[in-house]
């Protein structure tokens, strides 16, 4: 009697339409005579067209406030969300720990902006390009990188700005 074993086996976990979910965190704190910090959330789901590319959807919330450490000065608060869906392109194969990533969004955001002179509400759509690098930990990846945003389509530099660092974390499954 003969037995025939056979097993199948991926690389890594990003195999063919596997699923992506994603966390981008970003904070800050403003220094010198402003003072005042950032908080920027933006979780991501999406799906592995292979071992080497995600196509999903991002949203992405930042909050800001700024203020001037004179007397009697006004605070600032700003407010960004966008939504848009993301392509990411890994560069080497998924076995290696560390890897570069590239992605490109396309963005439908909207920026409110108020202090006490004025308040300012826009909405713009744009496109935002990123590159970074990723360390792989079991079924996980920690993200870093830069990302850029086109000043296009009435987009306010303030919202620019948001979305420069992001640190993030995903797993595959």
């Amino acid at each position: 009697m003969s037995f025939v074993f056979s097993q199948h086996a991926f690389k890594d976990t990003s195999k063919r339409y596997g699923l992506h979910l994603g966390l981008n965190y970003g904070a800050g704190i403003v220094g010198g005579t402003y003072g005042g910090g950032a908080l920027k959330l933006g979780p991501s789901v999406g799906l592995h067209l292979n071992e080497r590319m995600v196509l999903g959807l991002e949203l992405n919330t930042g909050y800001q406030i700024v203020y001037s450490k004179e007397p009697n000065a006004i605070p600032s608060t700003y407010l960004s969300r966008w939504l848009g869906p993301f392509y990411r392109f890994y560069f080497f194969d998924s076995g290696r720990k560390w890897n570069i990533q590239s992605s490109l969004n396309y963005v439908y955001g909207s920026y409110y902006a108020y202090s006490e002179p004025e308040k300012i509400y826009t909405t713009y759509h744009t496109a935002i390009v990123s590159l970074g690098l990723c360390y792989k930990v079991k079924k996980s990846r920690i993200e870093m990188g830069y990302r850029y945003t086109f000043l296009m389509n009435d987009t306010p530099v303030d919202a620019k700005q948001v979305n420069t660092i992001f640190l993030g974390l995903t797993r595959n499954f």
